[in-house]
């Protein structure tokens, strides 16, 4: 504000000075024309004139100072207004935002994993990454900006000097002012893109150490569900295992009830065959026993033959029941 009404007040006297010395030139002309052709008089109104020339072409260039220094003001304002939201007051506030929200989202993981809330929070994350992206073009061309009205300040502080020789006027000390805003806007900026550019590393490495939480979420579910599915496969085999080992030993079971009935069935009929050889032992000496009581009734006159025929009928009836009993013998020692 200060600025300001000193630059108006600049202003306003300039006005006036011109006025004035145009006044005075008039008033010169007006002289000169009744008293022309003294010699004298030409000198002085040559003199005044020249003087006043000089003082316009100063007046001139302290009217050229005096826009200059407007315009940059001007455009020193301009810059303020358009880089609010990115100076470093309001890039801390919306970094500070966003890593409380990260931070609060990450210990919630961190507590309770959940793939679809990581997935979540890295796509926000991504989302912060782009509008600060887009916010770093801004900042750098209104850097830009400033850097030339910090020139231009220059050109002014230059033109001053060479008109006065020194600083000690209005004029310089205001341009002085202006350059010492810029450069403070510049620095702020410089502070901002810094700021900024941190925070979209940090959120890449956020980002990377989500999707590397991830994947070990992934890896331990993978591996859960292959020990699950291992668990399972062990089972059924160890179960159709046991169904197997049942069924063999049923079969065993029945092959062994098979080879008693076998044995059983193979005992039974040697029983049956020795009953059989021996019966036909016992009809085999009856048979025999009948054909010596036809050979007695059959009485040879001779009593000597008889009388063999008798010992033959013994001796042959002691053989056979002897061949009997040997019969019988052998054949029970089999079922032995």
């Amino acid at each position: 504000d200060n600025d300001e009404d000193n630059v108006s007040k600049i202003k306003e006297t300039l006005k006036t000075t011109i006025q004035s010395f145009q006044e005075i030139l008039n008033k010169i002309d007006e002289t000169k024309a009744q008293f022309y052709g003294n010699n004298n008089i030409n000198n002085i109104i040559s003199t005044i004139s020249q003087n006043v020339n000089d003082v316009k072409k100063h007046l001139s260039k302290d009217l050229t100072i005096e826009n200059e220094l407007i315009q940059i003001q001007k455009s020193l304002e301009d810059i303020k207004n358009s880089t609010y939201e990115i100076r470093s007051e309001q890039i801390t506030k919306y970094i500070n935002t966003i890593n409380n929200y990260v931070e609060q989202q990450t210990k919630q993981i961190q507590n309770n994993p959940n793939k679809d809330e990581i997935d979540d929070i890295i796509q926000k994350v991504v989302n912060y990454n782009k509008e600060s992206e887009i916010k770093l073009p801004t900042i750098i061309d209104n850097k830009n900006n400033v850097t030339s009205i910090i020139s231009h300040i220059n050109k002014v502080i230059n033109l001053i000097k060479s008109k006065y020789n020194n600083n000690n006027n209005v004029s310089y000390n205001v341009a002085k002012k202006h350059e010492e805003d810029a450069n403070i806007i510049i620095r702020d900026l410089d502070t901002s893109q810094n700021m900024v550019n941190n925070l979209i590393q940090k959120n890449l490495k956020i980002i990377n150490d989500l999707k590397n939480r991830k994947q070990e979420m992934e890896n331990r579910n993978n591996l859960h569900a292959i020990n699950r599915q291992q668990e399972i496969t062990q089972a059924e085999h160890i179960n159709n295992t046991y169904h197997h080992d049942i069924n063999d030993t049923n079969n065993i079971n029945k092959n062994h009830q098979y080879s008693s009935s076998d044995r059983k069935n193979t005992s039974k009929t040697k029983d049956t065959e020795n009953s059989v050889r021996y019966a036909g032992a016992i009809t085999l000496g009856l048979v025999a026993y009948y054909v010596i009581i036809r050979t007695k009734e059959k009485k040879d006159k001779d009593e000597m033959e008889f009388d063999k025929s008798t010992s033959f009928y013994d001796e042959n009836e002691n053989d056979l029941f002897k061949r009997d009993d040997e019969i019988i013998e052998i054949y029970m020692n089999e079922d032995l």
